[in-house]
């Protein structure tokens, strides 16, 4: 997927704050509690929650993370991640097995469950959505999240109209979903986290635009009522889910707000039990609620999340600009970038510096990595006089005027030009913005990127690998290339993260990527709420909610 000027589950250039996820279900947890619904733990009590924007909650289109939030409470993937495990834990399935070679993974999928109109969700509902998900005929259209699935065998046919069906999605029986793979790829589980992996009733073929509208899921809550375009949705627990973690609150209210001051509003007002933060009020929220102890655990007194997610900002490099095919000059520029400054002064504390291109929110980060990404003004200025006694070139350093990053990059141009680096700023729309990225006419770009499922591989198969969908830096390392291959055939966890991470270090010094800052949540949770875990990509818990 290319870099588009929304705020999408891979990368985005707008909107300074990340809206959205609920984080309320989960399908399994070690030691959770299994309060199921009604007498069995269920509260009859509704929890409001705020949310900026909601277009869709079917998993043939969610694409920014307030859809996917929403769709993740209506409908359980195969696996989620256990953030707390630091590992990829079986939801709709109940187990998965890779072959040999890791070109074919066999789930076996959870019996008894049900989606919400009875229909049985079984092998036959997972090949169902994955081939509704790629066909271009479901909707008259493609969906825009099908390369999800651009990894199974058949991908490419059926976008292309060549086939209806995917040849490398079988049910061998009732419960057993066999996926074939183009080429070995050991952490494709992950993979099936997202939400666009989820199964689908007979319903969603039958009457694709009803369903579209009003979708029919298999997770711990079901749309209750209408959805009123942009005012709100109720979902109601799911009496027949079956998941090991049920909900404990019956009922969600979510208000569909306009922007991040609304909602917070509301949350003042007494309207809302959970809504993002205005960054100008986070140092008042903190004194007044107090700040989660963990970062993502919401408890009377402790009620602000502040925790890192699996999203990063960086300066994109163009490596096909002869300027900046000069290592030294990018490694100066990043050298001299002030983080702290971005985030205490500029950002008023409502980020993390990033001292890597992988957020600490994704398995396989390793701190420090980035030598380059700390903040070195001597040396930069050393390198700028070794290698530049004549002065740099004067740089293009383009942004999004509606993006709210106006004081980010010039306090970033204030630190270049300290560095005797000069920068020329110029401002477009989010769209021009995105033509220019694309056609590749730039020099330098402010951007930042959602991991769509929290592991390094997906940062740098995206960003760094010759063939990544998000490789605006055009950037190719041989040696990169061969360790993300090696890696994704390596079957032992530690052994594949060590590869993940000999290649990052190779990225590192390279830089084609300054990296600026780690996204936080920046939500907060009325004291009604008793306990609520909200994951580091807030489309995951390991917890129900539970309100005091």
């Amino acid at each position: 997927m290319k870099t588009t000027h929304g705020i999408t589950r891979r990368t985005f250039v707008g909107g300074a704050a990340l809206a959205g996820a609920l984080g309320l279900a989960a399908c399994k947890s070690e030691g959770a509690s299994d309060s199921g619904s009604g007498s069995d733990g269920q509260s009859d009590g509704t929890l409001s929650l705020s949310v900026v924007g909601l277009s869709c909650i079917d998993p043939y289109n969610v694409q920014d993370d307030t859809d996917i939030s929403v769709c993740r409470q209506v409908f359980d993937p195969l696996m989620t991640y256990d953030f707390k495990k630091d590992e990829v834990v079986p939801c709709a399935a109940e187990s998965v097995s890779p072959n040999g070679d890791g070109t074919v993974f066999t789930f076996k999928i959870r019996q008894g469950a049900t989606f919400h109109n009875g229909d049985k969700v079984d092998a036959a509902a997972f090949q169902r959505g994955w081939n509704r998900l790629v066909n271009p005929k479901t909707m008259d259209s493609p969906s825009a999240v099908a390369g999800a699935l651009a990894a199974v065998k058949g991908y490419q046919d059926v976008l292309d109209g060549k086939a209806d069906s995917l040849s490398g999605v079988s049910c061998p029986d009732e419960y057993t979903f066999q996926v074939t793979l183009d080429e070995p790829f050991f952490e494709f589980p992950m993979m099936c986290t997202l939400m666009q992996t989820a199964p689908v009733p007979q319903a969603a073929l039958d009457d694709p635009s009803t369903f579209f509208h009003s979708p029919i899921g298999n997770g711990a809550y079901k749309i209750d009522g209408d959805w009123v375009d942009g005012q709100y949705v109720n979902l109601a627990a799911y009496d027949g889910y079956t998941g090991e973690v049920r909900p404990k609150v019956g009922k969600l209210h979510i208000m569909i707000q306009k922007d991040v001051s609304t909602g917070y509003r509301e949350f003042q007002a007494g309207n809302v039990d959970y809504c993002d933060v205005p960054t100008a009020e986070i140092s008042n929220i903190e004194k007044e609620y107090g700040l989660s102890e963990d970062g993502y655990t919401i408890t009377p007194g402790h009620q602000l999340l502040m925790g890192t997610m699996p999203a990063v900002s960086y300066l994109v490099f163009n490596l096909k600009d002869p300027a900046l095919q000069d290592v030294h000059l990018r490694q100066a520029i990043s050298l001299a970038i002030n983080r702290d400054n971005i985030v205490n002064t500029v950002l008023q504390g409502s980020a993390a510096v990033a001292d890597n291109l992988v957020p600490p929110a994704c398995q396989g980060y390793k701190q420090g990595q980035w030598a380059y990404a700390q903040y070195d003004p001597d040396k930069a200025k050393e390198l700028v006089a070794q290698y530049y006694p004549d002065g740099t070139p004067e740089l293009s350093f383009l942004y999004n005027a509606d993006g709210g990053h106006a004081d980010t990059v010039q306090a970033i141009a204030a630190d270049l030009d300290a560095a005797g680096i000069k920068v020329r700023l110029e401002t477009m729309e989010n769209a021009a913005l995105q033509d220019a990225i694309n056609a590749g006419s730039y020099q330098m770009v402010r951007t930042a990127s959602l991991a769509q499922y929290p592991s390094i591989d997906d940062i740098l198969r995206t960003l760094c690998s010759s063939t990544g969908a998000d490789n605006s830096a055009s950037y190719s390392n041989d040696e990169v290339n061969d360790l993300l291959a090696k890696a994704r055939a390596t079957s032992d966890a530690d052994e594949r993260t060590s590869l993940y991470q000999q290649a990052n270090a190779v990225v590192a010094e390279d830089v084609p990527y300054a990296p600026l800052t780690f996204s936080t949540l920046r939500k907060l949770g009325s004291k009604r709420i008793k306990e609520a875990y909200v994951a580091p990509n807030r489309a995951q818990s390991d917890a129900s909610w539970e309100l005091a």
